[in-house]
């Protein structure tokens, strides 16, 4: 399941909905266009409508900042880097793009904005790859320039929702961490607020700070929210595996297990048809029959198990490993 760490990364994506609130109709709506496909899991479509639209305007910063958006977050989906060079050479792109806007248009709350942005997306490319303090100085370049665009536009809560975010998980990182981290600033009170405050008032990133809160709330232990909104999500976007892997959270918090187990299938099936899902299928599948020996269904996970192990595709010795100890559980019981 994705854990604060992805889901950290996840987020990072669903700040890019917000770069079309101070730009044209066209830009706007093609920015939607393209986080909807992110949010679907259509990352290769969303990649050729980039491309496509990038033709007409190369000096756009709005097509590469989102395209890097779209690389990162398929690699948060099959959690692997799937294009290193690819990523870098986007990020690249990027930056220099923004930084070349700036200098004919000046800096605005949104030319920051989309700097902090693919900063932080840089950051969540090295947090992924367990780089921490590469990842910590750019995540702090990223959080710095993020403030330069609430300085310039106090009214900005697009930029309030990757705050919030922020304050969330610094306060989650020092209550994990209280004996060594005990300095650290952070306040959930504040960040939850922030993003609560997204959700009324933001044009754009109204859905976005939705799943984050269903995430949080589920952490909090305020299901009644949570399952709310995830229910809202799931009827928007009903194949979003993103929304899936939040149902599940959800449903194995509540130690509702059977729920956790239809679901995991669900996500598995998902990932057997997509290229370079292979790992995530059998993770899923594993993680379904882990659900229903929790719910004690054991012969659905003796079935679930010898299929796993009887695959010819299963390489990873982990999952294997799991999987044999799952059985051999199940059998000795």
């Amino acid at each position: 399941m994705i854990n604060i760490l992805k889901f950290f990364s996840l987020v990072l994506f669903f700040a890019f909905n917000a770069v079309s609130f101070q730009i044209s109709a066209k830009d706007s709506s093609f920015s939607q266009s393209v986080t909807d496909l992110i949010l679907q899991c259509h990352f290769d479509s969303a990649n050729d409508l980039i491309d496509s639209y990038r033709k007409s305007d190369s000096k756009n910063p709005l097509p590469p900042v989102l395209k890097l958006a779209v690389l990162g977050m398929r690699d948060v989906d099959l959690e692997m880097t799937v294009d290193s060079l690819l990523f870098m050479n986007t990020y690249a792109l990027a930056i220099a793009n923004v930084l070349d806007y700036e200098k004919n248009y000046g800096k605005s709350d949104y030319s920051r904005m989309l700097v902090g942005f693919t900063k932080a997306i840089h950051s969540s490319f090295y947090l992924r790859r367990k780089m921490y303090m590469s990842a910590m100085h750019n995540g702090i370049d990223a959080m710095k320039t993020l403030r330069e665009a609430k300085e310039i536009d106090s009214t900005n809560t697009e930029v309030d929702f990757f705050l919030g975010l922020y304050d969330y998980a610094k306060a989650e990182l020092r209550s994990r961490m209280w004996w060594i981290m005990f300095w650290y600033p952070g306040d959930k009170k504040e960040g939850i607020a922030k993003l609560e405050n997204c959700t009324k008032t933001a044009f754009i990133v109204g859905n976005a700070a939705q799943i984050t809160l269903s995430n949080i709330y589920t952490d909090e232990k305020k299901p009644e929210k949570a399952i709310r909104i995830i229910q809202h999500l799931d009827s928007l976007y009903p194949s979003s595996r993103f929304v899936g892997w939040a149902k599940v959270k959800y449903f194995e918090k509540l130690k509702m297990y059977t729920n956790a187990a239809e679901e995991y299938n669900k996500l598995s099936s998902q990932y057997l048809s997509v290229k370079n899902g292979q790992y995530n299928s059998f993770f899923t599948k594993k993680k379904e029959a882990v659900m229903y020996y929790e719910a004690g269904q054991k012969s659905k996970v003796q079935v679930i198990c010898k299929a796993i192990l009887s695959d010819p595709l299963l390489t990873n010795e982990d999952i294997r490993k799991e999987t044999k100890r799952l059985l051999e559980k199940v059998n000795e019981s």
